[in-house]
C-alpha cells in the first residue's frame, strides 16, 4: 500500500496503475552496440545468427537492440569481438544523458560494474579520460575486465563512499555522473521481489544518502561543468525532492537542459526527464543535469 501511495504521489493515480500492469509482462534483453552507425548492421548479423529470435532497434537510445528469445547473449556474434554489451535500454540513454565529448575528462561517481563508464569511455576517446568510483573494489575489477572486452579503458579507479566522504578523488571535472543507490523501484518489472523486500523506511532513508553523495560529488564539477544525477527509480523522494535539496545545499549549481540529442528528444528543452516502461519502453528512471556556475 505505501508503494502504491508513493507511485501515485509521484506519477499520478493512472500512471501508477500502468506502471504496475507494465511489470506483468517480461521486458525485452537490452543490447548496446559500440557504435552508433553500425546498430542496423548489427540487427542483420544477429536476426540471420538466431532466426528464431527477434532483434529490433530499441525506441529511446540510438545504440539499442532488443533481442528476445535469442537464449543466452553472449554466445551470439560481436560478443566476443566487444561489439556490444548487455545493458537496459534506459541505462543507456541515462549515460548518454551525461553528453561526454571527445577529450573530456569525465567521473563516474557510482561506476558499479561499469555499464555507463563503458559509454562514457567510448565517447570521451583516447584524447579524454575517465575516472570511476564505487564502494566495491570486487565491482571495479569486474568493470575493468568489461572495459577490457570492449577495447576502451578507466583511467583511474577509486573505492569511494562518498556518503562519507571523497575519498582519493581530487581535482574537478568537466561532466561527473552521479548514478545514485535507490530503492529500485523503476527496475519492477526485471526484478519483481522488489516490492516483498522493499519497506517504507528504505524510502525514508535514501534520498538523504543520494544528497549526501551528489553534493559531495558535485565539489568535484569545474566551473562550466555539468553533474548528471540519476537513480532507477521514479519516485519523487529520490527525485524532485532530492533535486530540490541538492539545489539548496549547491547555490553554485543551476538546472540545465541536455545537451545530447538523443536525449533532448526525450527530455525537450527539460532539465530533468523521467523515463517509464509504459511509456518509453524501458526501466523507470529519473535524470537531471545541473551546470556549475563560471
Amino acid at each position: 500500500a505505501w508503494l502504491r501511495a508513493a507511485l501515485e504521489r509521484s506519477i499520478g493515480a493512472d500512471g501508477a496503475a500502468a506502471f504496475l500492469r507494465s511489470a506483468i509482462e517480461p521486458p525485452a534483453v537490452a543490447l548496446r552496440v559500440e557504435r552508433e552507425a553500425e546498430r542496423d548492421t548489427w540487427i542483420g548479423r544477429l536476426r540471420a545468427a538466431a532466426t528464431e529470435a527477434t532483434f529490433e532497434p530499441g525506441k529511446v537510445s540510438p545504440r539499442a537492440i532488443l533481442a528476445r528469445g535469442a537464449g543466452r547473449a553472449q554466445a551470439l556474434p560481436g560478443w566476443d569481438e566487444g561489439a556490444w554489451t548487455i545493458q537496459e535500454e534506459g541505462s543507456q540513454l541515462a549515460a548518454l544523458a551525461v553528453g561526454a565529448r571527445e577529450g573530456e575528462t569525465v567521473l563516474d561517481a557510482c561506476a558499479g560494474r561499469g555499464n555507463k563508464t563503458g559509454v562514457l569511455a567510448r565517447a570521451v576517446g583516447e584524447t579524454g579520460a575517465v575516472d570511476a568510483c564505487d564502494t566495491s573494489p570486487s565491482k571495479l575489477e569486474r568493470m575493468g575486465q568489461e572495459l577490457v572486452r570492449l577495447g576502451v579503458r578507466a583511467r583511474t579507479t577509486f573505492a569511494v563512499d562518498w556518503s562519507v566522504g571523497s575519498g582519493d578523488v581530487s581535482g574537478q571535472y568537466d561532466r561527473v555522473l552521479v548514478d545514485a543507490p535507490c530503492t529500485g523501484v523503476g527496475t519492477l518489472r526485471r526484478r519483481p521481489e522488489i516490492v516483498l523486500r522493499l519497506k517504507e523506511s528504505d524510502l525514508q532513508g535514501r534520498p538523504q544518502t543520494q544528497l549526501a553523495i551528489a553534493s559531495r560529488a558535485a565539489e568535484h564539477v569545474r566551473p562550466g561543468g555539468s553533474l548528471v544525477y540519476v537513480v532507477c527509480s521514479v519516485l519523487r523522494e529520490e527525485a524532485e525532492d532530492v533535486v530540490s535539496a541538492l539545489l539548496a545545499a549547491r547555490p553554485e549549481l543551476e538546472p540545465a537542459a541536455f545537451d545530447t540529442p538523443a536525449v533532448t528528444a526525450v527530455s525537450g528543452d527539460g532539465a530533468n526527464l523521467r523515463l517509464l516502461p509504459h511509456v518509453h519502453g524501458t526501466d523507470g528512471y529519473f535524470v537531471a543535469r545541473f551546470v556549475r556556475r563560471r
